[in-house]
C-alpha cells in the first residue's frame, strides 16, 4: 500500500477462517480517519472523515465527511466527500438492497438543512450508486452526537447518538443522554426517545433485527433506573421495539 498523509484510512478483507484477502489504504495529504463499515450485495461502504481532499473529491471546509463503496474484490466504486466549511465527521454507514445511510455530526449547516445548535447530528441516504437523495440534520440548542446507523426489514432507519440537550417532546435525565430516532425509508421522523442516567451516557451504538427489535448499548457515568452502578465507566444496554417502547 501506498501512504497518502499524516494518518490514512485502511480496510481489510478476511475470509471466513480469518486469512487476509486483501488491504486498502486511501486517504489525502492530511488527517483521516475511517469510523463506520458495512456490506450488502458484494459491496463494502466504508465512512469517515478527512481533513484534506481525497482523490477526485473537494474540500468544503476544516474537516469533510466521507463514504466510499468497494466491491467485494477491493475495486474502488465511488466517493462522496461532503460537508460545510465547518467540521462534519461520519460515524456510522448501513446499507440495504436500494441505499446506504451514512450517520455523523457536523458544527455548520448542510445544504438544504437548518442548524439546530452547537453540534448538530446529521443521516444522509445515497444510492447504492453513490447518488444522494435526502439528508436530515437533526439536534436540539447544545451538542449532539450521531454515532450509529441501522436498518430493519422493512426499510426504517434508525440513529443513535448522544445529547447535552433537549429533543422535542423529551425529558433529559441528566448532563449527557443517549437517543435513538426511528425514521421511515423516505426521511420522515417516527419517533423519538432521549434516555439516561442523572450523570452522562456517551459512545451510544445500536443494532436492529428484521422486524425491527432495537438494541442500544453505551458508556454510562451513572446508575439507571433499577440498575446498580459498578463503578467509574459502566455499559448499559435497553431494547426497544419497532414502536418505540
Amino acid at each position: 500500500q501506498t501512504r497518502y498523509g499524516k494518518r490514512d484510512v485502511f480496510l481489510l478483507k478476511f475470509d471466513a477462517s480469518g486469512n487476509q484477502v486483501w488491504v486498502r489504504q486511501f486517504g489525502s495529504i492530511e488527517e483521516d480517519a475511517g469510523y463506520g463499515v458495512a456490506v450488502n450485495l458484494g459491496s463494502v461502504y466504508v465512512a469517515g472523515w478527512t481533513s484534506g481532499s481525497l482523490p477526485g473529491q473537494s474540500s468544503s471546509g476544516s474537516r469533510d465527511a466521507f463514504i466510499r463503496q468497494y466491491d467485494s474484490e477491493g475495486n474502488e466504486g465511488w466517493t462522496k466527500q461532503f460537508g460545510p466549511s465547518y467540521p462534519a465527521l461520519a460515524y456510522g454507514v448501513a446499507a440495504n438492497d436500494g441505499a446506504v445511510y451514512v450517520v455523523g455530526q457536523t458544527k455548520g449547516t448542510l445544504p438544504g438543512q437548518l442548524r439546530a445548535g452547537d453540534w448538530d447530528a446529521f443521516v444522509r441516504r445515497y444510492s447504492v450508486t453513490g447518488d444522494e437523495v435526502w439528508t436530515r440534520q437533526l439536534g436540539t440548542r447544545a451538542k449532539d452526537f450521531g454515532t450509529d446507523v441501522a436498518l430493519d426489514g422493512a426499510g426504517n432507519v434508525y440513529v443513535a447518538g448522544f445529547t447535552d440537550g433537549i429533543f422535542p417532546n423529551q425529558v433529559p435525565a441528566g448532563l449527557t443522554d443517549s437517543y435513538v430516532r426511528q425514521y421511515t425509508g423516505d426521511g420522515q421522523e417516527v419517533w423519538t426517545r432521549q434516555f439516561g442516567t442523572p450523570a452522562q451516557e456517551i459512545d451510544t451504538r445500536l443494532a436492529v433485527d428484521q422486524a425491527g427489535g432495537v438494541s442500544v448499548t453505551g458508556h454510562t457515568y451513572g446508575a439507571f433506573p433499577g440498575q446498580t452502578y459498578s463503578g467509574a465507566e459502566d455499559n448499559y444496554l435497553r431494547g426497544y421495539d419497532a414502536a418505540g417502547n
